[in-house]
């Protein structure tokens, strides 16, 4: 079964079918060349390990220990809850089985995810190799190797590597298909399947993919449809087979799933603003994903631990190489299908992204379709200059410049990565996880009574570090928490238990200052990897007057303050408790996203004047909070007052709750919010409506 497409003249300098013992040999020693760079150091750099690597080890080992089941009970779950949102696939089965056979390192976890780029090198290689039938089909690997932005995400743990690798295989598995045998349809398949699985981003990417594929490869898929029935059957029990845990846990377990997503990431789709304006942002998001100057310059608007200081995301001097294959592929996407798939990967790689906002992150399927036409360019170039450098030379020295590229890459990245950026606290690198917990193992080891509470104000989601880190029972005596906690709340039965205090530096010098604690020399002291002092390690203790001190501020923090603010036009005098995060506008701006915390508020009074009077009927109320009580007052001009309470008993999140007057006032002048949370000083507002 051929089509005009597929009858195709062999190029003099095209590939033959047969693989050589020689390309054999170049292939493996490409592969451990990449393997090398990343396995070198591979606990060293990227410095920090993120609580999204802990999670997936942590969840790995609890999908085995609850015998491959999810907390709810289901048998060979397809996502797993990340904090609070099902993104979570593949890359937890994957990490089962190392975490089953080696336990549970940073080094274990990462490999892991270079394991899944080793798979994807090569798949990129077989592409070029049997899809594109170049000479230097090779480079695929040592081009991989040498994108920097690759270079530091194949490092990590992150679900986004593995994408990216399983990317790479369906992207060799449908060339395949394509140019060999109609068979590795079932190949193509899974592994798009698995690109789906792995991370949120990639159910985009393969959309977008297999829309573009299946219209452009119309005619081909027909013919195997009607010529090769078998096949045709195999791919669509294929497709079945992997389409129905999506559907099961997507459709009828977890309905809730994608909206929970779209409002954990704020995504613009689900403001109210019009569509047209999305769509607006939408392609303009979309087309800072495609943007030459994105790539190939430092993107200095990123967050500093996905980047290499002084690096693009891809290498500058490769963009000429870049741009001539992808000039070669649009030129002969018309007739070949592999240079088509070239244009379709980067076409779909800021898909997902556009959606919310660019991040590298998001776009990270864009290094493949960028390594397949920088070897593309360069076997371009090698064909011009075949009158003047023999084309063993070029390949040689091809070959060389990539091996020292990305030889002094990781070299640059092992020596000076870990003092290329001076923040190493929350809003940077997060450093500190696996040098803290070095620290805190041991004690908790010798002495069975003793506990820690670790600051959890330097990085996302301390809490998934003691599980990773720290066989059971030691997690259950770490705690997570912040000094403030003991200066905003008096606690002398706690630190007369003697726990000890893990502080970031900022921390240990809010407690020296504050005058309410006695500080002994530190246990031990954490440097940050350019030398500063970072964290400490110390006991603390309320001096004598710990407790007046604390009653004073106390009154100075619940100390409620006015603030004048427009509502429907008109003046409006709040008596509000101080908020630590946002302020009023917050509170009436009509956004979901924005937030009011009090700093201190047991319980929170929020008291509204209003300049002119109006009809309420009640309130509706959005708060952070799974349970609190909530009382109403209403003044009318004459002074009469209209009360209503209730007991609100949520899930956990932001939740609406609206309570009605036992009857409605035509002219109120006043009106009193009460939110008590028994105990609870840190409310968190999200919107407050006055219904009519």
């Amino acid at each position: 079964m051929t089509t005009s497409e597929n009858q195709h003249t062999p190029h003099p300098d095209e590939q033959p079918t047969a693989i050589s013992r020689f390309e054999v040999a170049i292939f493996v020693a490409v592969l451990v060349f990449y393997a090398a760079t990343r396995l070198v150091g591979l606990a060293d750099y990227p410095i920090y390990f993120f609580c999204d690597e802990a999670t997936q080890a942590n969840l790995a080992s609890e999908l085995i220990d609850n015998g491959l089941r999810d907390p709810d009970g289901n048998l060979f779950p397809p996502y797993f809850l990340n904090a609070k949102v099902y993104n979570l696939g593949l890359s937890i089965w994957m990490h089962a089985t190392t975490v089953a056979l080696f336990g549970k390192s940073i080094a274990v976890v990462r490999a892991t995810s270079v394991a899944v780029g080793l798979f994807g090198a090569a798949a990129l290689m077989i592409a070029l190799r049997f899809g594109f039938k170049t000479r230097l089909w090779w480079l695929g690997g040592l081009t991989l190797a040498v994108l920097p932005g690759w270079f530091l995400h194949s490092r990590t743990a992150f679900e986004t590597a593995m994408m990216v690798g399983f990317y790479a295989a369906f992207i060799c598995a449908y060339l395949l298909y394509r140019t060999v045998s109609p068979w590795w349809s079932v190949a193509a398949v899974i592994f798009g399947a698995a690109t789906f699985y792995s991370y949120s981003n990639g159910q985009g990417v393969m959309f977008v993919t297999c829309v573009l594929l299946v219209a452009s490869d119309a005619r081909y898929h027909w013919q195997v449809l009607r010529s090769r029935p078998r096949v045709a059957a195999a791919a669509a029990a294929a497709v079945v087979v992997v389409a129905w845990p999506y559907i099961r846990f997507r459709f009828i377990l977890h309905p809730e799933m994608m909206a929970d997503h779209f409002s954990d990431l704020h995504s613009y789709w689900i403001t109210d603003i019009p569509l047209a304006e999305k769509i607006r942002i939408f392609f303009a998001t979309y087309g800072e994903g495609l943007s030459p100057v994105y790539w190939f310059f430092e993107d200095t608007g990123e967050l500093v631990r996905h980047r290499m200081k002084g690096y693009g995301y891809l290498p500058l001097w490769l963009a000429p190489a870049i741009v001539i294959g992808l000039g070669e592929s649009l030129w002969r996407a018309r007739k070949s299908a592999a240079h088509r798939l070239t244009i379709i990967a980067i076409l779909a790689a800021p898909f997902s992204a556009a959606m919310v906002d660019i991040r590298i992150t998001r776009v990270l399927s864009m290094m493949v379709p960028a390594a397949l036409v920088a070897v593309i360019g360069l076997d371009r170039i090698r064909r011009w200059l075949g009158r003047f450098v023999p084309a063993p030379v070029f390949a040689g020295l091809a070959a060389t410049g990539m091996a020292i590229a990305a030889s002094a890459m990781t070299a640059d990245a092992l020596r000076n990565g870990p003092t290329w950026f001076p923040d190493y606290g929350m809003s940077g690198m997060q450093w500190g996880a696996q040098q803290l917990y070095d620290e805190i193992r041991p004690p908790l080891e010798a002495n069975p009574g003793l506990r820690f509470i670790v600051s959890h104000s330097w990085a996302n989601w301390p809490d998934a570090f003691p599980p990773f880190f720290l066989e059971d029972p030691l997690p259950e005596r770490v705690r997570m928490g912040v000094i403030e906690e003991y200066i905003e709340q008096y606690r002398p039965r706690e630190l007369s238990q003697n726990p000890i205090f893990v502080l970031t530096h900022y921390e240990y010098e809010t407690a020296a200052s504050s005058g309410m604690f006695e500080l002994g020399a530190p246990l031990a002291v954490v440097d940050y990897p350019d030398g500063r002092t970072g964290f400490y390690i110390t006991n603390l203790a309320y001096s004598a007057d710990a407790e007046q001190i604390f009653l004073d501020k106390q009154a100075e923090r619940r100390r409620r303050v006015e603030g004048t603010f427009e509502l429907d036009g008109s003046p409006t005098l709040a008596i509000h408790p101080k908020f630590d995060e946002g302020g009023l506008k917050a509170l009436f701006d009509g956004k979901l996203e924005t937030i009011a915390r009090t700093l201190d508020a047991d319980p929170c009074v929020l008291t509204f004047n209003f300049s002119r009077p109006r009809a309420i009927s009640g309130i509706r109320l959005t708060v952070w909070t799974p349970r609190y009580l909530l009382n109403l007052r209403v003044v009318g001009q004459d002074g009469s007052t209209v009360e209503a309470r209730s007991a609100v008993d949520y899930a956990e999140g932001f939740q609406t709750q609206e309570l009605q007057l036992p009857e409605p006032v035509s002219d109120a002048r006043l009106v009193e919010i009460v939110i008590d949370k028994q105990g609870d000083t840190k409310v968190h507002l999200q919107e407050i409506e006055f219904l009519p």
